[in-house]
């Protein structure tokens, strides 16, 4: 039910937007997960956050970045705390699972009538 409340609110959000000329951010939410060239083109590097694991701590830029498959609101396991906030211009998913030293978060931010990706933090140090 929380899941079907959550896709509810970024509906909303997604047809509400700053001005009539605004992408929807439910159509962008699902190409930009799905089209690897799409993805990099909505990705102005250097962004903010950080890849944390055991042995490294690294700023993202184009050379190490990895891929984002998974859609801003999709399910995931029972185990992971799922976090999205959501308005007319700013998109914010958190994930976290701790009893492993998971945590990932994504922004994506409304610029010029266009989403972008513009922070990512993933940790893991399991």
């Amino acid at each position: 039910m929380k899941y079907l409340i959550l896709i509810a609110i970024l509906f909303v959000y997604s047809r509400k937007g700053v001005n009539k000329s605004s992408e929807n951010f439910s159509a962008f939410n699902s190409r930009f997960h799905s089209d690897s060239i799409f993805q990099m083109q909505r990705i102005k590097f250097p962004i903010e956050g950080e890849l944390k694991t055991k042995v490294k701590l690294e700023k993202w830029s184009a050379s190490n970045w990895k891929l984002l498959k998974k859609a801003v609101g999709k399910p995931l396991f029972a185990q992971f705390k799922q976090d999205v906030t959501a308005s007319d211009s700013l998109v914010i998913e958190k994930i976290s699972y701790q009893e492993i030293g998971f945590e990932s978060e994504i922004r994506f931010k409304l610029i010029n009538g266009k989403w972008y990706l513009i922070f990512r933090r993933f940790t893991d140090i399991h």
